[in-house]
């Protein structure tokens, strides 16, 4: 039995519920990720960076994570005008 990067195995219940899971997940922080208030917010927070940057590790995932983390380089400029 594999153990999947946060430590839980991967039988053969519980990778696809782990996976449905992200799924979600991702689903959900697209709808926050299109206003420019939430990409600088992002930007602000080192636990969301972080995350995105796991997420990228993880082979399923890392095209759609290169396209946040892309975006969220786009409006860096953006974000350091907005809080000074």
């Amino acid at each position: 039995m594999v153990f999947l990067n946060n430590g839980i195995s991967d039988s053969p219940k519980t990778v696809p519920s782990w996976h449905k899971s992200v799924e979600t997940c991702l689903e959900l922080f697209a709808e926050y990720f299109v206003t420019d208030d939430a990409k600088i917010y992002i930007l602000h927070s080192s636990a969301c960076i972080d995350c995105l940057f796991d997420l990228f590790w993880e082979e399923d995932l890392r095209n759609r994570m290169l396209k946040y983390i892309l975006d969220l380089m786009k409006v860096h400029c953006l974000a350091h005008k907005k809080f000074i």
